[in-house]
């Protein structure tokens, strides 16, 4: 389940639902409902948001629970 920490990234970057949507070409309720678990990011956002902000996939998706250092400030 990735919706905690890709709103935890989100904030760590300080970025708007509204601004990260414009980012994407979506919606803010789009956002809102990937940041809530009601749907699920397309991979290729996930790759790309990875990449233009340096967080791992991995902690993206939850997958490394132990990744402390997840921020890129």
């Amino acid at each position: 389940m990735m919706d905690n920490n890709l709103k935890r990234c989100r904030e760590e970057l300080e970025m708007t639902q509204t601004e990260l949507g414009y980012v994407f070409g979506v919606q803010k309720a789009t956002m809102s409902n990937w940041e809530n678990g009601y749907s699920v990011m397309p991979l290729k956002k996930l790759v790309k948001f990875s990449n233009l902000y340096g967080f791992s996939l991995d902690f993206i998706l939850r997958l490394d629970k132990n990744n402390k250092n997840y921020s890129i400030k």
